[in-house]
């Protein structure tokens, strides 16, 4: 009987440790936003880039891509190759 009253016990505390953290952290995330950013407009042929998305962009206007990545080797190549055709920024997302 001791045995499921200490279980029970840590469980209750368990669930309002969870509580206070996802309070806390939708307290603090509320103060952590920084300045908005925006992205660099696509031009035409400024860019590798800029020239395959420009094309991409007329082919399929008003929609955006994403791909994603099931394996590290390829997320890695692929953002080393983004990275060696950007030419004016890099905006990544891990």
């Amino acid at each position: 009987m001791h045995i499921l009253v200490a279980i029970s016990a840590c469980l209750a505390l368990l669930a309002l440790a969870s509580l206070l953290c996802v309070y806390s952290y939708g307290r603090f995330a509320r103060r952590a936003h920084g300045v908005p950013s925006t992205a660099l407009s696509v031009s035409d042929d400024a860019t590798i880039l800029d020239t395959m998305i420009s094309r991409l962009l007329q082919q399929h206007p008003g929609r955006t891509g994403l791909a994603l990545l099931g394996r590290n080797l390829h997320t890695f190549a692929a953002h080393l190759r983004c990275a060696r055709s950007a030419g004016r920024s890099l905006d990544l997302q891990y």
